[in-house]
């Protein structure tokens, strides 16, 4: 092998080192109690999810009405479902998380380490570090709460906002129309009652 070959080769191996150890590496998460009916959806095949199941990218989970299950990952943040509710979970890095709620309520987050964002049908997303909160999706109404912690906002119309103590992108009602104040009644001269006299 001559060698501008074998440097090609060694810079190769370089730049593929170099790009796992940038690539932040993925994790799973799991289920750590269940209570009621949870399933899994997993490679297109759904099975009931118990104390020990691991979710990872592609995966959903649905927990039926009554139902509750907590998803627990790496470093100890936990998201509890209550049912009828169904997650599903796009991204697991020791970088960053995704997941999406399709529907129904996250009774509680806390996010401890890695950044958590909960995205929803509607468009707009939840992003909590070191934080804790509620979520809830009905159709395209999402409603977030902060119950606790430091970094949480949310994104929506592609502009960050914090969060504050709650955030909902539900319609809000039209302002009611007062009726028109009543004319004031016209005054009119009053004519003094001719009587014919009597004489």
């Amino acid at each position: 092998m001559s060698m501008p070959r074998s440097l090609a080769a060694a810079a190769l191996v370089a730049a593929l080192c170099a790009a796992t150890a940038w690539a932040a590496p993925s994790e799973t998460a799991g289920t750590t109690a269940t209570s009621g009916s949870v399933t899994v959806r997993s490679a297109g095949a759904t099975s009931a999810a118990g104390p020990d199941t691991r979710l990872k990218p592609g995966d959903a989970i649905a927990v039926a009405a009554g139902a509750r299950a907590t998803v627990r990952f790496e470093d100890g943040s936990t998201v509890d479902l209550v049912g009828p509710a169904e997650m599903s979970f796009i991204q697991l890095e020791n970088g960053g998380r995704r997941v999406r709620l399709d529907s129904g309520t996250i009774a509680r987050a806390d996010v401890r380490g890695v950044a958590l964002e909960v995205q929803t049908p509607g468009g707009p997303s939840l992003v909590l570090q070191n934080a804790q909160a509620t979520a809830s999706v009905s159709g395209s109404t999402s409603t977030f709460a902060k119950t606790g912690g430091d970094y949480a906002k949310v994104w929506s119309n592609g502009a960050f906002t914090d969060l504050g103590a709650s955030w909902s992108n539900a319609p809000k009602p039209a302002p009611a129309v007062a009726p028109a104040p009543a004319k004031p009644p016209v005054a009119t001269a009053v004519q003094p009652a001719v009587h014919p006299s009597r004489d």
